[in-house]
């Protein structure tokens, strides 16, 4: 009396092999271009513009989306590699200061050898510039790494992953709970 008027929609074996060959095949394509583009990023500062790198973060979350929504993840892990993700992007955020770093030995006076230098992440600066080692203004891999400051920056844009997450939601439920009173 209450059966279901469809049976259960299965997928057969080979099926769900495809499937998860296809999104291992998008996983490594955003793998990929999340590589490439920390690399162009680092190795290409001032050259590279800056439309590209963000097109392949953008790209390479868009390949993960896709990939967790084919392998049916749990959305809390898929806003968490987003939150990893924009962390990363937000390397692109390279201002000068608040950190005051000594550059050169031959100031008069010696006040002037203190420049600001530049960081980059956002909200917390992860990576600062060392002066002396490499060009002036140009992040590398040489810099120094703020892991606790990188950490916090994950854990912002999580957070803020997951209320917007929860908030879609929400409006979501609304809405198609008004359909179903209104029908």
């Amino acid at each position: 009396m209450n059966e279901p008027t469809h049976p259960p929609l299965e997928i057969s074996h080979g099926a769900a092999a495809k499937v998860r060959s296809v999104a291992g095949r998008l996983l490594l394509i955003g793998f990929m271009l999340s590589v490439l583009g920390v690399w162009i990023l680092v190795g290409f500062t001032y050259e590279a513009p800056l439309f590209l790198v963000i097109a392949f973060f953008v790209a390479s979350m868009s390949f993960f989306i896709k990939a967790a929504h084919l392998l049916k993840s749990d959305p809390n892990i898929t806003v968490a590699l987003i939150g990893l993700g924009l962390a990363c992007l937000s390397f692109v955020y390279q201002p000068l200061g608040p950190e005051i770093r000594k550059f050169g030995t031959e100031c008069v006076p010696i006040e002037d050898c203190y420049i600001p230098v530049r960081g980059a992440g956002l909200p917390v600066q992860y990576m600062i510039d060392q002066p002396g080692i490499t060009h002036m203004d140009w992040l590398g891999f040489e810099d120094e790494f703020r892991l606790w400051a990188f950490v916090q920056d994950v854990i912002f844009y999580i957070a803020l992953g997951q209320f917007a997450y929860r908030l879609i939601r929400y409006y979501h439920s609304r809405k198609s709970n008004a359909w179903a009173t209104a029908g």
